[in-house]
C-alpha cells in the first residue's frame, strides 16, 4: 500500500534499475492485500459464475484506469497529481489529493482494525489454552469480560506511540517483508481447501454451491479496492529500467492479479463450504472465522500478518498527515506547528479507537472505501483526464473542466471560443483550408495542455464517438458500484451487521 519516494534531482539511471518483472512484482505486492480474506466468503455469497465475471470485468476496467495514469505520465513527472495539474488544472489536482487522502485514511483505519482483531485472536488463543473462556465474541460489544473493546483501550498507548515516530526507515524495512505474510495467507487458503476436501465436508455440501445471483454490491466494492494500485503505480514504474515497457508492466500485473484473486476466491470459497463459523452469532466475516479460537493454523499467518500491519500503520498515517499538512500549511512548506502535529496524532488515534469501539468491522471499511474513494480514483478521474487530453475541443468535457479550473486571461477565453467554433467553421472550408485550420486548433490544444506524450496514433485509432461511449460505459459501471456498494453498507448497518 505504500508508495515510492524518488529524488527528482538524481540522475534517472540511479533509480531506474528495476527489470520488467521486478516492477511487475512490486506492483503486484502492492495490489494483493487484506481483501483476499473476504473473497472466499463473497464468492460463496454472490455465486461462482457471477463472481468470476465481476472479478474479470473489474480487473480489466481497473487496469485501464491505471494504464491511463501511466500513459499520460511525462518523463519529468513522478506522480499522478503532476499529470493532472498539467492536463486538467490545479483544482483537479487538489480534488485528487483530497480523495486519495480520504482513501489512505480509510486504508489506515482498515489496517488498525485488522491489527486489533489479530491481537485479540492471539490473546484469546493463549487464554483458551490456559483453560479460560472468560472473553467475549468478536461480534460483541462488551465490558463485562475481556473483549475487543478492552484490547482497543489497552493498545492505545502503543499505536499512539507509533504515530509519533518521525524516522520510519526501520518500519519501512519491516513492511517490505510483509509480502511473506501475504504468501502465507495464500498457502493457508490452499490448506483450508485441502482440509475441507479430505474431511469430506466439501463433498457433503457440494450441492449448496451457489452459481449466480444479483447480490453483487459487496463483491464489486471489494474488487474495486482489491485492484486499486492507481495511487502509487506511477512512482513504482518510474523505477523501471525500460520506460517504454511501463504500460506492459501494468497489463502483466493486472493479468496476474486477476488470476490470483480468482484462485483465492474459488479455492477459498470451496475450502470454507459447509464449515460453521466459530463466532457466537454464527456469521463469518473472513476466512479465519471458520477456525476455533484454539486453532494454531490461522494463528501463524495472523502473527506474520500482524507484524506487517503494525509496521504499515505509522507509514500510512504519515502519508495521510503529510498530504493534509501540504494543503493546510502550504505557505510554510507543509510543516505544521508542533502543537498541531501532536493534536492531529491524538485526534487520529481517537478516531481509530472510536471506530473499533463502536463495532465497525473491516468489511464495512472495505465496502465504503471500495464504493466511494475508488469511484473517483479508478473510474471518474482517469476517464476525464484521458478524454480531456485526447479530445480537448469537446464542449462537454471543457464545461466540466471549467467548473474546476476558471480561465484567468482573456487570451485563454479567445482560444476557447476558437475551439468552440471549430466544428461549425470546418464545414465551410475546402480541404486545404480545413487542414490548416485543424493544424492551428490542434496547436492550441497542445498549448492548453502544456503538451503530453505522443498520442497521435491512439487518438486516430478509434472514432471519438466510440471512445466517448466506452468511457461513458466505464463511468456507468463505476457509478453503479458506488450506489450499490453504499446501499450494501447502509443495509448492513440497518440490519445490525456492522461487526
Amino acid at each position: 500500500m505504500g508508495g515510492v519516494e524518488i529524488d527528482r534531482n538524481q540522475d534517472p539511471s540511479t533509480y531506474q534499475t528495476n527489470s520488467l518483472m521486478s516492477t511487475v512484482f512490486s506492483l503486484l505486492n502492492s495490489m494483493i492485500g487484506g481483501t483476499m480474506l473476504f473473497l472466499p466468503l463473497y464468492f460463496n455469497q454472490t455465486g461462482i459464475i457471477t463472481s468470476i465475471v465481476i472479478m474479470i470485468i473489474m480487473g480489466i476496467v481497473s487496469m485501464k484506469g491505471c494504464d491511463i495514469y501511466v500513459q499520460h505520465l511525462k518523463k519529468d513527472e513522478f506522480d499522478i497529481q503532476e499529470t493532472l495539474h498539467r492536463i486538467m488544472g490545479n483544482r483537479w489536482k487538489m480534488f485528487f489529493i483530497i480523495i486519495s487522502t480520504i482513501y489512505m485514511i480509510l486504508v489506515t483505519l482498515l489496517y488498525y482494525s485488522f491489527s486489533i482483531e489479530m491481537v485479540y485472536s492471539l490473546i484469546t488463543f493463549v487464554m483458551t489454552h490456559s483453560g479460560s473462556k472468560n472473553y467475549a465474541d468478536k461480534a460483541d460489544v462488551s465490558y463485562s469480560q475481556f473483549s475487543i473493546q478492552y484490547t482497543v483501550l489497552a493498545t492505545i498507548p502503543i499505536f499512539l506511540g507509533l504515530l509519533f515516530l518521525k524516522k520510519l526507515g526501520f518500519m519501512i524495512k519491516i513492511a517490505e517483508l510483509g509480502v511473506y505474510a501475504i504468501y502465507s495467507y495464500v498457502i493457508f487458503i490452499f490448506y483450508t481447501f485441502i482440509s475441507n476436501l479430505t474431511s469430506g465436508t466439501l463433498q457433503d455440501n457440494i450441492s449448496d454451491v451457489k452459481l449466480w445471483s444479483f447480490d453483487v454490491g459487496t463483491l464489486a466494492s471489494t474488487a474495486s479496492l482489491a485492484y486499486q494500485i492507481h495511487t502509487n503505480a506511477c512512482p513504482m514504474v518510474k523505477c523501471n529500467k525500460d520506460q517504454s515497457k511501463n504500460r506492459l508492466a501494468v497489463k502483466i500485473t493486472y493479468a496476474m492479479g486477476i488470476t490470483i484473486y480468482l484462485i483465492i476466491g474459488l479455492i477459498g470459497g470451496l475450502g470454507v463450504l459447509g464449515r460453521v463459523s466459530s463466532r457466537k452469532d454464527g456469521k463469518a466475516h473472513n476466512i479465519n472465522d471458520y477456525f476455533a479460537d484454539d486453532a494454531w493454523q490461522p494463528l501463524i499467518v495472523e502473527l506474520l500478518y500482524l507484524i506487517h500491519l503494525v509496521s504499515m500503520y505509522p507509514i500510512l498515517a504519515n502519508i495521510c498527515r503529510v498530504r493534509v499538512f501540504e494543503i493546510v500549511f502550504k505557505k510554510n512548506g507543509g510543516v505544521p506547528p508542533q502543537w498541531v502535529f501532536v493534536s492531529v496524532n491524538i485526534f487520529f488515534i481517537m478516531v481509530c479507537s472510536g471506530v473499533k469501539l463502536i463495532g465497525v468491522s473491516p468489511n464495512t471499511l472495505v465496502d465504503i472505501n471500495g464504493a466511494f474513494s475508488c469511484f473517483f480514483i479508478v473510474y471518474l478521474i482517469p476517464s476525464f483526464m484521458h478524454l480531456a487530453c485526447y479530445h480537448g475541443s469537446n464542449k462537454f468535457l471543457r464545461s466540466i473542466r471549467k467548473t474546476f479550473v476558471k480561465p484567468s486571461q482573456s487570451e485563454m477565453q479567445q482560444q476557447e471560443n476558437l475551439l468552440d467554433n471549430e466544428q461549425e467553421s470546418v464545414s465551410y472550408l475546402d480541404s486545404d483550408q480545413e487542414k490548416s485550420f485543424q493544424k492551428e486548433t490542434n496547436g492550441l490544444r497542445a498549448q492548453q495542455s502544456y503538451s503530453c506524450n505522443s498520442h497521435t496514433e491512439d487518438i486516430n485509432s478509434v472514432p471519438k464517438t466510440v471512445r466517448l461511449s466506452i468511457y461513458a460505459a466505464i463511468l456507468v459501471v463505476g457509478f453503479a458500484i458506488f450506489i450499490y456498494g453504499m446501499y450494501s453498507v447502509i443495509k448492513n448497518a440497518i440490519d445490525g451487521d456492522s461487526n
